[in-house]
């Protein structure tokens, strides 16, 4: 084999590459815009909601095909595409953490938990849940950068909103409804009227 030809073959195969990642990729990911999603999931009305974040429309019973190639084998990997939320798709290697009791597990089959590591950017982790309501997920970054998370935008959960933690301390308005002086009273009167004598002759009140 002439070293000419060697080089070629080598650039056709490394080539060939992206091609064949962005084809599995795109399996389950397709960017779109948040306005072309005409009914929206109730959480996507709340306060907290992100005011930044991506659209992205999911073939979700491709990704659950997928991830479920790797349950009920202990150890089994898989791996799948996660939209990032700079726009960029991540590799990530899969597998199952589902934690529900065997016999409630049996009860909910679709329900399912996975943990998984970057390959894309090894310092990152996954924490993905799957059930008939749609997927969510959480990224853990490193180095201070700010996690991300993915939700259903949409009702049928084919279409899932991705953002950076956007939390902003004190944006919320925030009311104590506790009736302190009734709930303090009742606490007292409890101690008072429940109590054993100390056996060191000293009686100590303890703030909670």
């Amino acid at each position: 084999m002439s070293k000419l030809y060697k080089v070629l073959l080598a650039i056709c195969i490394v080539g060939s590459l992206p091609f064949t990642a962005s084809a599995q990729q795109d399996r389950y990911w397709s960017s779109t815009d948040a306005a072309s999603v005409t009914t929206k999931h109730k959480a996507v009305a709340r306060q907290s909601f992100p005011k930044e974040f991506r659209v992205y429309n999911l073939n979700i019973e491709a990704l659950r095909q997928q991830l479920f190639g790797a349950v009920d084998h202990a150890g089994r990997t898989t791996v799948i595409s996660l939209p990032s939320a700079n726009g960029q798709l991540e590799m990530f290697q899969v597998v199952e953490a589902s934690n529900f009791e065997p016999a409630l597990q049996a009860r909910f089959p679709q329900i399912r938990a996975f943990s998984g590591r970057g390959i894309t950017d090894p310092s990152a982790t996954l924490k993905l849940s799957i059930s008939p309501q749609g997927v969510q997920t959480m990224v853990f970054r490193s180095n201070g950068a700010p996690n991300e998370y993915g939700e259903p935008y949409s009702p049928d959960g084919k279409a899932i909103a991705i953002f950076k933690s956007q939390r902003a301390k004190g944006g919320l308005p925030w009311v104590c409804s506790t009736p302190e002086a009734d709930m303090a009273r009742s606490l007292t009167n409890q101690v008072y009227t429940n109590r054993t004598e100390s056996n060191a002759g000293q009686l100590k009140t303890m703030r909670l």
